[in-house]
């Protein structure tokens, strides 16, 4: 089920924060009149800095570095993307739990948010779940990187295509026909990632911005024992030792209703890839979510999304439609 890659381009561009963000605590203001005295005044960024700015998720960051969860110090950090998919049908929670340092506390629109975090990752649908560790090091504030590592258990439900289910070939059939209720078993394995996360917002004015995002995948997959099984994950015939890839590239605008709301839509492409077979499968099709920044203390973002899409290359969904809807919620558990 291809659920986290659109999940994480659903919820990877981030607010602009200049003059738009929720108004800071007394303690904010204070904490930021006792950095100025010690760091000294900064200068005012210029229109080509402004043209440029690219941001990280943190969706309603001030000018100055706010590298971990929209603050300039290390936080305790909690992602979660829970979603729900129609064709192929599926749900995913996935939760990360870390630790976020800021990594270069140099003023600009290159470092405002930089930062490194790790710590758990989990993963859990109806019928697989996936834990592990993750590291993720944001080098600059346009350009993201992470790898992470879990273990994998898939287990049968008393629905279609469910489980852990062998196929003959990368050209099998793996629709949900060839596979009836209970045909599917028990299998474990690993799961290796690599992402690499580009990102960029270029504001028009006060309301309107322009957004690109491409997102980057490589997966090893080692499920199983079978020479040849259907990878939930990504609705995929993979064998039990491979490698694919995903690229996820959004295009669109975000228009500001007020600074505590906005709204972002526009169009995306998804291609998958498995080298060894040569498979390609290929959806287009259009996205909108919602944005409310600094709902509370503690969650620092929360964005519910839809996206709709058509497959115009797959093995068996070809021209037909696909749709996923779900929320991205992120929290700050206090200082380290």
């Amino acid at each position: 089920m291809p659920l986290l890659a659109v999940l994480w381009a659903m919820s990877s561009v981030a607010g602009d924060a200049r003059a738009q963000e929720p108004a800071p605590s007394a303690d904010e203001r204070a904490e930021e009149g006792r950095e100025e005295g010690e760091e000294g005044e900064e200068g005012e960024e210029g229109d080509v800095e402004e043209i440029a700015r690219v941001l990280s998720n943190e969706a309603y960051l001030e000018t100055r570095g706010r590298h971990c969860a929209g603050r300039g110090r290390s936080q305790w950090v909690v992602t979660q993307l829970l979603a729900a998919q129609h064709n192929p049908d599926g749900a995913l929670n996935h939760l990360r739990v870390g630790a976020c340092f800021p990594l270069i506390r140099t003023p600009g629109v290159l470092y405002d948010y930089t930062n490194i975090e790790f710590g758990l990752i989990n993963d859990l649908s109806p019928s697989f779940v996936q834990v592990g560790g993750y590291l993720q090091v944001t080098p600059l504030s346009f350009l993201q990187l992470r790898v992470d590592s879990s273990g994998v258990v898939y287990w049968p439900l008393p629905t279609s295509r469910t489980g852990y289910n062998p196929v003959d070939g990368y050209g099998s059939r793996y629709d949900p026909a060839v596979f009836p209720k209970g045909t599917g078993t028990v299998a474990t394995g690993w799961n290796f990632n690599f992402v690499a996360n580009f990102r960029a917002k270029i504001p028009f004015n006060e309301v309107w911005a322009l957004l690109v995002v491409n997102i980057f995948h490589l997966g090893y997959w080692d499920v199983g024992d079978a020479n040849y099984y259907v990878n939930l994950r990504w609705d995929l015939i993979l064998q039990n030792q491979d490698w694919m890839f995903n690229n996820e590239a959004m295009l669109g605008v975000e228009s500001r209703f007020n600074r505590d709301f906005g709204m972002r839509y526009g169009f995306f492409d998804s291609f998958r890839h498995v080298p060894e077979s040569g498979y390609d499968g290929h959806q287009v099709g259009i996205f909108a979510m919602g944005w409310w920044p600094n709902p509370s203390d503690a969650v620092w973002d929360l964005t519910p999304f839809v996206r709709a899409g058509m497959y115009i290359d797959h093995g068996f969904r070809a021209e037909t439609f696909s749709i996923v809807g779900g929320v991205t919620t992120q929290y700050r558990l206090g200082d380290l």
